[in-house]
């Protein structure tokens, strides 16, 4: 093998391992009983979203309903506003999480750098705590029959950020696109 050929493919596989290590967003679903999923081909949206705010349509809204448009557009769903077979409706909740991260003692050493010996070792001051403060938001993102005006199927999914205010589009796509690799497509 030339010099040039052990570059590309040394290359390759660095690009594989990364994208072996991006994470994609964990999703929990639940079905209500007795549904039946492939009655419902068409999709519409609750009026006013749960993350509207006072009378106006909010821009996590947009985003919102942009990248689920897409995404049920994609498993062949169809959107309309006229008599839709099911609603989607979004619910953000978000929390203030703390991580703290704690180090055991220092590696006890005796005088001069070497082993501990008969007397034991200096153990020196120790390594401070960690403390990690974020936001953690919860995605909930309803399917609602709008003729028994029940649920009929939700996705939940975590999103992590240092200011919850400012999820961006890339964010909210990717955690809608996994929310909604867990619906069986449209028949």
């Amino acid at each position: 093998m030339n010099y040039a050929t052990m570059k590309m493919l040394a290359a390759v596989a660095l690009a594989s391992l990364l994208s072996a290590c991006a994470s994609t967003p964990s999703v929990d679903t639940q079905t209500a009983p007795n549904t039946n999923l492939a009655e419902y081909n068409t999709f519409g949206f609750v009026s006013p979203l749960g993350t509207d705010r006072a009378g106006y349509t909010s821009f996590l809204s947009n985003s919102l309903t942009g990248a689920t448009r897409a995404a049920l557009q994609g498993k062949g769903y169809t959107y309309t506003e006229d008599n839709p077979k099911m609603l989607v409706n979004f619910n953000v909740k978000v929390q203030q999480k703390t991580d703290i991260d704690t180090f055991g003692p220092p590696i006890a050493y005796g005088p001069w750098g070497y082993r501990a010996g008969l007397y034991g070792g200096w153990a020196g001051y120790g390594y401070p705590d960690m403390v990690d403060q974020y936001d953690e938001g919860t995605l909930m993102v309803d399917l609602v029959d709008p003729v028994q005006k029940a649920m009929i199927w939700e996705g939940v999914t975590k999103m992590r950020s240092n200011d919850a205010s400012k999820w961006n589009e890339q964010q909210i796509r990717d955690h809608v696109n996994a929310v909604f690799a867990e619906l069986p497509p449209a028949q």
